[in-house]
């Protein structure tokens, strides 16, 4: 299946379909192949979605990281990376909102 960056682990990694369906998109007038793939790596889940015999896939999530922030208070650091992951998880308006609690 697919080689790439595991958003969980973080290492290069085969990744597993595990299931795998069929859908008609009205927002894009065509099928959409969706599946779920499990990192070898960690054993954790990406989504995945593609028009149907198309080589190019959007997966879900993109980051869990986040990003840190150690000069800052704890606080402060923890709702700021909350916020990048947001953005990662195309969730902008969480993003803001987590942005602007503190």
């Amino acid at each position: 299946m697919a080689v790439m960056i595991c958003p969980h682990c973080e290492a290069k990694a085969n990744f597993s379909c595990d299931w795998r369906t069929d859908a008609y998109s009205d927002l894009w007038e065509y099928i959409v192949d969706i599946q779920l793939w499990i990192c070898d790596s960690c054993h954790l889940p990406v989504a995945a979605a593609s028009p149907k015999d198309a080589e190019e896939w959007t997966y879900w999530p993109i980051d869990t990281a986040g990003k840190k922030f150690p000069d800052v208070p704890a606080h402060i650091a923890e709702a700021a990376t909350e916020a990048h992951i947001s953005i990662s998880a195309n969730i902008p308006r969480a993003a803001v909102t987590m942005a602007r609690a503190q």
